[in-house]
């Protein structure tokens, strides 16, 4: 078997860990949960009513549902979702910060179109905005600080970077350990996020130095429903958003050029809102004529979205926030 391949870690990963910092004890607990901190930057704090009633897209039927029913309310504040909702929370204060400049409604309605499109989802602009509308808010900031138009060359340039996300299929395995409590749907601290990092992060390098063996790692953190393939998930296209994690597909087809590789080629740790991941790369394939006409908007999508990536990444290692999720 080849040996792997180690590439290089994604700087904005480790940015998304520092920029979780490690939650400290909070004195007092208020009588209602909408009320209670969770998001702190130097002598600011946000409660989680501020990070609902930031989303302008919501008509305050979510603040009120969950006034009502305390149980879902906790279910809530301490899910994946609303770690994401106040991520973006604290990202528009960062974009603030940064004087990007805000954007008219048809910007937003378009990158929600367009946002959903990525995923494979067939949701109307509205829900979308519903639960994910300061995300997508933010994106459309990014994205409209941009250049508006890509000349030929760049797009060529960035197709060639990674010919199998627009004209090929690749096989891999996967090592991945949940960031979420399976029996509770409570999201980790970001203190064991943080070790979650570093336990797949150093398996790599032990991995890439030949002194671990992937089978046995595995059998060590993944789930056992994995176990029997060790890890194996089959032939994967870039496409695929509807059975794997958006995040996930965008990191492990990312800069894979267009020779073939000869070894393995592991990615990550890749963190994304309930999972982190290993992946082993073993196979890639191109299909077709590779030709920039015949994929040039998923390659300006694509391009568009590393720079926003890169961007955001840059954003965030200036930013000081602490995430005091999930609640005590």
């Amino acid at each position: 078997m080849h040996q792997p391949t180690m590439l290089t870690t994604s700087t904005c990963l480790l940015t998304a860990l520092s920029f979780m910092q490690t939650a400290p004890q909070i004195a007092e607990k208020p009588s209602s949960l909408l009320d209670q901190v969770v998001l702190t930057q130097a002598k600011s704090k946000f409660t989680a009513r501020e990070i609902l009633q930031a989303n302008k897209w919501d008509n305050k039927s979510l603040i009120e549902s969950l006034v009502r029913d305390p149980q879902q309310a906790e279910l809530f504040f301490n899910s994946p979702v609303f770690l994401a909702r106040t991520r973006a929370f604290a990202d528009s204060l960062t974009l603030d910060s940064a004087l990007i400049p805000g954007v008219e409604k048809p910007a937003v309605l378009a990158e929600a179109s367009a946002w959903a499109g990525d995923r494979g989802r067939k949701t109307p602009v509205e829900a979308v905005l519903f639960n994910h509308g300061l995300t997508i808010e933010n994106r459309a900031r990014l994205l409209a600080n941009q250049q508006s138009r890509f000349g030929t060359a760049d797009l060529r340039q960035h197709m060639l970077a990674s010919i199998p996300e627009f004209f090929g299929e690749i096989s891999a395995s996967l090592i991945r350990i949940p960031l979420i409590d399976l029996s509770t749907g409570k999201v980790v601290s970001p203190k064991q996020r943080r070790a979650v990092y570093d336990t797949l992060d150093q398996l790599a390098h032990d991995l890439d130095k030949s002194k671990a063996d992937w089978d046995e790692a595995v059998i060590t953190h993944s789930p056992s429903a994995d176990h029997a393939k060790h890890g194996y998930l089959g032939i994967i296209r870039r496409d695929m958003t509807t059975r794997f994690e958006e995040p996930l597909l965008r990191h492990i087809f990312s800069e894979l050029g267009f020779k073939m590789p000869t070894q393995n080629i592991l990615r990550g740790p890749v963190l994304t809102e309930t999972w982190a991941y290993l992946a082993r790369i073993e196979t890639v394939r191109t299909r077709g004529v590779v030709d920039l006409q015949r994929v040039r908007s998923k390659v300006e999508r694509s391009l568009r979205e590393k720079l926003l990536q890169e961007k955001l990444s840059v954003l965030r290692t200036a930013a000081d926030f602490t995430f005091l999720l999930p609640l005590k």
